[in-house]
């Protein structure tokens, strides 16, 4: 009967995400997890793993995932051992992790590292201006602006 070495799992609980792994042996480990980060947009995001295998495993590719949410579907972002994006926009912002293929003698198994967040800001916008008025003496004025961006703009009025 064959057994497994490897498998992760990923859960989403009360909005923290983990990956559990369990394994028969320690033979490929993410010493250095990658790191969260927050990037302006048209600036270059990198996002890294360390990798070390223990018992002569070879590792086979690197396969960078990215959601948006933190849930199903992840897609594959990049398949070098460290993660290079260029140029980001706000839509690149969401979670990302490292599943590291390997073999063990004739055995496939992957190892995965924890889930990172990138987060590119969205650039503040007014999207309503507020509009002059001409009260008599007296009166209460009322002005309102709209603005847009993440995160989410605070608002400062001087006369």
């Amino acid at each position: 009967m064959k057994s497994k070495n490897f498998a992760s799992f990923l859960l989403a609980t009360t909005g923290l995400f983990f990956f559990l792994t369990s394994s028969a042996r320690a033979s490929v480990n993410i010493v250095v997890q990658p790191n969260s980060q927050v990037v302006l947009a048209g600036n270059t995001a990198i996002i890294t793993a360390n990798v070390t295998t223990t018992a002569g495993e070879v590792i086979t590719g690197y396969s960078w995932q990215m959601s948006t949410n933190g849930l199903n579907p992840f897609t594959t972002v990049g398949v070098a051992a460290t993660l290079t994006l260029t140029n980001v926009q706000p839509s690149a912002t969401g979670y990302y992790f490292v599943r590291v293929s390997y073999l063990s003698g004739a055995n496939p198994g992957t190892a995965a590292s924890t889930a990172v967040t990138l987060t590119v800001p969205d650039a503040a916008r007014i999207t309503a201006q507020p509009q002059s008025l001409t009260l008599p003496t007296g009166t209460n004025a009322t002005f309102s602006i709209t603005a847009l961006g993440v995160p989410a703009p605070a608002f400062q009025w001087r006369f």
